[in-house]
C-alpha cells in the first residue's frame, strides 16, 4: 500500500479523511468501490511515532 506523507500543494479534495484521534489518513476514491470493508487500528508506540494498521477485505464481484 503506497503511503505518502508529503502533502504540500497537492489536491486532496478527492479523497475522504478519516480522522482517528489526532491521526488523519486520507482515502482514495477507488478504494470503496472495490473494497467490502476496511478496518483502520492507530496506535501511539512513541510519544512522536504512531502505528496503524490498514485491513481491507476485497470485494466479490460477480463472474
Amino acid at each position: 500500500m503506497p503511503v505518502d506523507t508529503y502533502l504540500k500543494r497537492k489536491d486532496l479534495s478527492r479523497y475522504e479523511m478519516v480522522a482517528i484521534g489526532d491521526l488523519q489518513i486520507h482515502v482514495a476514491p477507488a478504494l470503496g468501490r472495490w473494497a467490502e470493508r476496511v478496518v483502520v487500528d492507530a496506535e501511539r508506540v512513541l510519544l512522536f511515532w504512531r502505528r496503524f494498521d490498514v485491513q481491507v477485505a476485497h470485494r466479490h464481484l460477480p463472474t
